[in-house]
């Protein structure tokens, strides 16, 4: 490696290591609050809570990667070409594409660092969450429930919502549970007071509503005490947070989509552990001409192209995930995890082919 490869390496390292410990601030953040309240609340020892906090990292730094590429790389080139110093390299004698290959390089570097980290040292880690998580559950129960939340996990066929949890005795008041959700019309059961124990809820003072498929009233009574049965809640509900972490990796998903077990969901969830890696690549790829366009006017231009990136990788991800669900593309699930990626990659070409002009 050249000395001025180590330089121009010099200058994305840095930044990226640093990037990414203040990204996992805020994508910590949600999590760190409630696991707090675990801590005063729940009296949940220290030791416990921060072992989730842990696991939950290998996840969140998957996420800071992509994040952590675009700062690394804006900046770096943005200082380099406001210096002069790209400008430099290019009179010694360096083309557009032997400038862009360390930061290809990097980019690339990036890419299968997360991979390593999803494949095999993220489900690990999400995997001891859980299991953290239910041992958790079984000590306290209400400490997976948050108020004034509707919880439904996908596939339970009931959906739950508590008005109010008195943390010192744990009973819940203002319960409202919705049964048999696969039906055209679900059964309503609302209790005044229900306790969380051995996966069923007691409930007191039941009002049960039966509702026919034309939307009328079939049956309503009430009793004084009845059990609904749902399980553990760690293993449905999550822990207060938005869910628990995917414990499964690509190979397991492989293998599910192998056997025809996986679902629309799960080869969805197996090509964006393929795409996630691609896209720390192809961000590298896209803040070299971005960050160029200034010249040495630039400034600032590589914090306000960070900035402006990061929210579009958000909306475009997002926007992919859900076509590809729920959308136009459901037919085509691919093309809507790939469409980042698609979109973003021929940006960058095209860019980079107008900065040779």
């Amino acid at each position: 490696m050249l000395r001025a490869d180590r330089y121009l390496w010099e200058e994305v390292v840095t930044p990226f290591l640093v990037g990414v410990q203040v990204i996992l601030v805020p994508l910590l953040g949600d999590s760190l609050y409630y696991l707090m309240r675990m801590v005063i609340v729940h009296h949940v020892d220290l030791l416990t809570v921060g072992r989730l906090l842990l696991f939950l990292v290998p996840a969140m730094m998957c996420n800071a990667f992509p994040l952590a590429t675009i700062l690394a790389v804006s900046l770096a080139v943005s200082r380099l070409a406001r210096e002069g110093e790209w400008s430099a390299l290019r009179l010694g004698g360096w083309g557009l594409g032997r400038m862009a290959r360390p930061f290809v390089a990097f980019g690339l570097a990036v890419g299968v660092m997360h991979w390593v980290v999803s494949e095999h040292l993220a489900p690990a880690a999400n995997k001891e969450f859980g299991r953290l998580v239910t041992q958790i559950s079984l000590r306290t129960p209400t400490a997976t429930l948050k108020p004034q939340t509707w919880v439904s996990p996908a596939g339970a066929g009931w959906a739950l919502y508590v008005s109010r949890i008195d943390e010192s005795t744990g009973t819940l008041s203002g319960l409202v549970i919705f049964c048999d959700l696969q039906s055209d019309f679900p059964t309503v059961l609302s209790a005044r007071q229900a306790r969380f124990g051995d996966g069923e809820f007691a409930l007191q003072g039941v009002v049960r509503h039966v509702w026919r498929a034309d939307g009328t009233l079939e049956r309503e009574g009430e009793s004084e005490s009845a059990v609904f049965r749902v399980g553990q809640l760690a293993e449905t509900a999550g822990i207060e947070m938005r869910t628990v972490p995917d414990p499964r990796s690509a190979s397991q998903l492989r293998e599910e989509v192998g056997k025809q077990r996986g679902s629309h969901g799960t080869l969805i969830d197996l090509h964006r552990r393929y795409a996630a890696p691609m896209a720390c690549l192809v961000l590298a790829l896209l803040c070299i001409p971005l960050n160029l366009m200034g010249g040495r006017r630039a400034g600032y231009l590589g914090l306000l192209v960070s900035a402006v990136l990061v929210v579009v990788y958000f909306l475009t991800l997002q926007l992919g995930v859900s076509l590809a669900r729920n959308g136009f593309l459901r037919d085509a699930p691919l093309v809507g995890v790939w469409l980042q990626n698609i979109i973003f990659g021929g940006l960058a070409l095209l860019l980079l082919w107008r900065q040779r002009r």
